[in-house]
């Protein structure tokens, strides 16, 4: 299988691990929905998901156990789709928020077994490539969940999860692309590498990323101003938060 099918599956996948942003804009309208329910809850909608995710992250390599990384990954899309899609027919709030988790859940496996298969398939340059092509990918990810998620708000609360109906092609693209079995395990000399200390730049990287975290993610920057900013404002203004990390930040994908 040629390694462009696994790149363009992997990039797919990557655009997923942003979709947390799609309901970012729709929250003053959620809370006008629930009015019985506190706003810090309904602002749970956006948090609980990375809470979930988290934990899921770290520990869903260990699933590798008892299920190949494909069959994982085509779960987590289907967590991605049922979690993302379900609120979009419901009026509950509980069940909103469960299905958020659920989508967090989906989320939180793909991020390391794309990782995984990044480390597995690729080596050297390729494999930098690669991994910048997959940061690009999601970023530009966050910048069309933002952006669309605010738009479809503006018709109702319900159709900013409509957002996530791009979890279906990369439904197929992971069933159709993604080898179902591992490359053969590599000896020990080959898996090393040469040590050295990491350049300044990651650090630089890594800061910025943990700032752009904060600001977008776990900071309620984005409620806020959906509360506060009417119209294209509240849309707009992430939109070219997003699409100015990508420009600094970009990498060369081939």
């Amino acid at each position: 299988m040629g390694t462009w099918r696994i790149k363009l599956a992997v990039g797919a996948l990557s655009a997923l691990t942003m979709g947390a942003l799609a309901v970012a804009s729709g929250v003053a309208d959620l809370a006008e929905a629930f009015p019985q329910v506190p706003v810090t809850l309904v602002q749970m909608l956006i948090t609980a998901p990375i809470l979930v995710q988290t934990p899921v992250t770290l520990f869903g390599s260990l699933f590798c156990r008892w299920a190949s990384k494909k069959q994982l990954l085509l779960l987590a899309c289907i967590f991605f789709v049922i979690g993302g899609l379900t609120p979009f027919f419901v009026h509950s709030f509980p069940v909103i928020l469960a299905m958020r988790c659920l989508y967090g859940a989906g989320v939180g496996l793909v991020i390391p077994l794309t990782a995984s298969l990044t480390a597995e398939y690729f080596q050297g340059e390729e494999r930098a490539a690669v991994m910048g092509l997959n940061s690009a990918v999601g970023m530009l990810g966050g910048a069309f969940y933002t952006y669309v998620g605010g738009q479809l708000s503006v018709v109702g609360w319900q159709y900013c999860f409509l957002a996530y109906l791009i979890g279906l092609p990369v439904f197929v693209l992971t069933l159709l692309f993604l080898p179902s079995g591992g490359k053969a395990p590599r000896s020990i000399s080959q898996q090393r590498e040469k040590a050295g200390r990491l350049p300044g730049s990651v650090f630089v990287v890594a800061v910025t990323s943990l700032v752009y975290a904060l600001l977008c993610l776990y900071q309620p920057y984005l409620s806020l101003c959906s509360k506060y900013w009417h119209g294209n404002g509240c849309t707009v203004r992430p939109f070219l938060l997003h699409c100015q990390y990508l420009w600094i930040f970009r990498w060369p994908i081939v």
